[in-house]
């Protein structure tokens, strides 16, 4: 099993994320009381989700043996608010370039 460790220590909010000797920094800006050194944890879930699609495509294409130059992925996030709930929808916008057609495109 994959075990990441998150620690925080006295600076507000800046967070150090590591996974055996991989690291990186989560943090909030400045306005919100953190230091910027890093994205903010709704930030590391989007880009989660955009890693994961991305990568995905990638390993999709190359066994397909498809030319694929570049896959970007644009990915937002809405929260909608009502009395008893919040939902928060993810929106992601793929664009690919290389040499498909529209059917390998979809």
């Amino acid at each position: 099993m994959a075990e990441v460790l998150v620690s925080i220590g006295e600076e507000s909010y800046t967070t150090t994320i590591s996974y055996d000797d991989l690291e990186i920094l989560a943090d909030e800006p400045i306005e919100l009381g953190g230091q910027n050194k890093g994205l903010a944890p709704s930030q590391l879930l989007l880009s989660s989700v955009g890693a994961c699609k991305a990568i995905t495509m990638r390993m999709y294409a190359n066994r397909k043996k498809w030319k694929v130059d570049k896959i970007d992925i644009k990915v937002s996030s809405e929260v909608q608010k009502s009395e008893q709930q919040q939902t928060t929808f993810i929106k992601c916008n793929i664009f690919i370039e290389g040499d498909l057609d529209e059917e390998q495109k979809r």
